[in-house]
């Protein structure tokens, strides 16, 4: 999970440096408007990918979440008392 936290943000950070780059670069009109068209597209899959690793980890953030939920109901009630003193005879 840290991992994917550090790669999305990573990926987030190279972005807005290319954005801040790309903005910079449109302000004194360096590009062809095909060259900056170009740059656009692809700043955008590279944010559109950037949301789906961010997606993916909400998603496995979820599913640990339900996980650990489904075994604290399921131990609420039992008795750790009675469990452990019948592991101990066992």
């Amino acid at each position: 999970m840290r991992e994917m936290d550090l790669q999305v943000q990573n990926s987030i950070d190279n972005i807005d440096e290319k954005v801040k780059k790309f903005f910079e670069g449109s302000a004194v009109k360096k590009f062809k408007p095909e060259v900056k068209q170009q740059q656009y597209e692809q700043l955008r899959k590279e944010y559109y990918k950037v949301l789906e690793e961010a997606d993916e980890k909400v998603q496995l953030a979820n599913q640990i979440y339900d996980l650990v939920e489904r075994y604290l109901r399921k131990w609420e009630g039992v008795d750790l008392k009675w469990n452990w003193k019948q592991i101990m005879q066992e």
